[in-house]
């Protein structure tokens, strides 16, 4: 007991010297002119930049007042249609993604091979995202995601039930379509998430959501074994139409969300629907990314 007591004791002092590591946000100092000079002018020297007398202005006395949650912000019917629409697709997104891992067993062939090429479109889906999000912006990749995977497994029904035994690599291929967009599609929910919810209640809201991937990881392995209640070609594909009708579903939901891309982060409930044409920001004298002499030299 004593040794349990005396790791944790180390663990928490550890954390807590980790945390002193870790500076402060300068925006979060709402008025606090002294101690966000400290936290700017220690910025500006461990990145070698010049560092003028006064960093901040006048000016920063001038921003505009925080704008305090209400209960008005909180329950407004933009705002919880849209964290509903979020979790659904959380939901979905991570019942859909587990699923089709499990569902290997049920395609035909060689279910190590096919465990093996669904790893692989994991792993696509991942890397394919990434460039995407940058061009196109988060909303348009997920729906286009989450939409061409859903309708890929919904496919499935029509190779299983009325194509030869020798075509079963379309039922695969589609499969591994499916998984790709559901890849895709997971991890741009979570930037698409985190970008979305004002600061205030943005771990909160990401928790719920969590929860609610949670929930769908729980439900997939059931969805899966309907295989094995309905029995037959259409139990095999059972999972899969299922796993791509809830998605297209989720897809056409998320229409109703609010493009991230370029928008301003919201800072509390009240800029969510009505985003404020100047935040506080700081304003300095001088630009602090100027190159010092060494950089020059």
């Amino acid at each position: 007991m004593n040794l349990i007591l005396i790791s944790i004791f180390r663990i928490w002092r550890l954390i807590g010297d980790f945390c002193r590591l870790i500076l402060e946000s300068p925006r979060w100092f709402r008025g606090r002119i002294a101690e966000t000079e400290i936290i700017l002018r220690q910025i500006t020297i461990k990145n070698n930049r010049p560092c003028p007398e006064r960093i901040l202005s006048d000016n920063i006395l001038r921003a505009p007042a925080a704008n305090h949650d209400s209960l008005s912000h909180v329950c407004s019917y933009k705002l919880v249609m849209q964290t509903i629409v979020i979790c659904i697709n959380w939901l979905v997104v991570a019942c859909v993604f587990s699923g089709l891992s499990l569902n290997v067993s049920n395609l035909r062939g060689d279910v190590y091979l096919n465990f093996f090429l669904t790893s692989i479109a994991e792993i696509a889906g991942f890397l394919i995202c990434m460039p995407l999000l940058y061009w196109l912006g988060r909303k348009p990749v997920y729906i286009a995601s989450l939409l061409t995977g859903g309708i890929a497994l919904v496919l499935t029904i029509f190779p299983f039930l009325y194509a030869t035994p020798d075509l079963h690599w379309v039922t695969v291929l589609l499969s591994l379509l499916g998984k790709a967009g559901s890849s895709s599609a997971f991890s741009t929910v979570f930037l698409y998430s985190a970008e979305f919810f004002p600061t205030t209640v943005r771990n909160s809201a990401l928790g719920v959501a969590n929860f609610s991937a949670r929930l769908g990881g729980m439900i997939a392995p059931y969805i899966v074994d309907l295989g094995m209640i309905v029995g037959s070609d259409m139990g095999r594909v059972l999972p899969m139409a299922v796993f791509g009708i809830a998605a297209v579903v989720a897809s056409l939901l998320s229409l109703m969300l609010t493009e991230t891309k370029f928008r301003r982060f919201p800072d509390q409930m009240g800029d969510f629907e009505n985003p404020p044409e100047l935040d506080q920001e700081l304003y300095v004298f001088e630009p602090l990314n100027k190159p010092s002499a060494n950089d020059v030299m």
